[in-house]
């Protein structure tokens, strides 16, 4: 049939055309696939590699002591109050006037370079009895970090921390909560506890002060450790932890920090997260 096309020279011309016309599309798409299979498997291979270096995690063993704290074995009616703040968030001293008013204290964990742009607020906390712990430097999530970032972020935290308070933080939480076994090794090593806390506010999730202090009040018992979170969007903290401080003192509670709270009862035992 080819033959007795060609005999024609403009059929011919025209079928010689149409196939072109019909191969060239095939051809470039043949070529896109097969340019995106490639790059494909360069990039799992790069991904693959930055893995190995970067977030290959070995086994670790942990020990008891070395393990998130969450509070203490006590039936003495006391419990620590954790107050986390997030980056770029403001402390008021509102809340902290709030503590006083109410003869309680607090642990706040902050981030380093938050505490080297607030050190006025930072030695205010610090000057009311109240205690700093180490939140990281950037707030930065460490479960897929290399072990030398962790701990440089870890010491210039503290050392920013400590150069505007005067005093060296000794408990440590990590930003968003997100830990695993190489995290909790190094943070021990390094010489800090880890506090997780017991009893979450959840207030930044919910800004209903009756709700919180409601689910507070059933699930806050002697010995824990209470965690409210300053974030965006929580402005009326100072007076939602103000109203918790005051139903706990009529139930004859004392609120203190971490730090305390782990001096008075960590003999008696520790309440300890176990990692998933």
């Amino acid at each position: 049939m080819l033959k007795h096309i060609l005999k024609w020279p403009v059929v011919g011309t025209f079928f010689v055309f149409l196939v072109i016309g019909a191969a060239v599309p095939f051809f470039a798409y043949w070529q896109t696939e097969q340019l995106a299979a490639e790059n494909a498997v360069v990039e799992a291979s790069r991904e693959k590699e930055v893995n190995a270096l970067t977030y290959q995690q070995p086994i670790i063993t942990l020990a008891a002591e070395e393990m998130p704290i969450m509070g203490t074995l006590t039936a003495s009616r006391t419990i620590a109050l954790l107050i986390d703040n997030s980056w770029n968030n403001t402390i008021s001293s509102t809340l902290i006037f709030a503590l006083k008013s109410n003869h309680a204290h607090a642990t706040f964990f902050i981030a380093g370079r938050w505490a080297g742009e607030h050190p006025d607020i930072c030695r205010l906390i610090a000057g009311e009895g109240n205690e700093l712990g180490v939140l990281g430097n950037q707030y930065e999530q460490y479960d897929k970090q290399p072990l030398e970032l962790i701990k440089n972020d870890i010491a210039k935290s503290a050392g920013q921390i400590k150069g505007v308070s005067g005093v060296q933080p000794v408990l440590f939480s990590a930003g968003n909560g997100v830990i695993n076994p190489i995290v909790v090794k190094t943070v021990a090593g390094m010489g800090y506890r880890m506090v997780t806390g017991k009893v979450d506010a959840n207030n930044h999730i919910s800004a209903n002060p009756d709700m919180i202090i409601g689910r507070l009040l059933q699930s806050a018992g002697p010995g824990s450790i209470v965690v409210f979170h300053v974030r965006e969007g929580t402005s009326n903290l100072a007076s939602t932890i103000d109203t918790f401080l005051k139903r706990m003192e009529q139930q004859n509670y004392q609120v203190v920090s971490v730090s305390e709270l782990l001096s008075r009862y960590g003999e008696k035992g520790v309440v300890r997260k176990p990692l998933q």
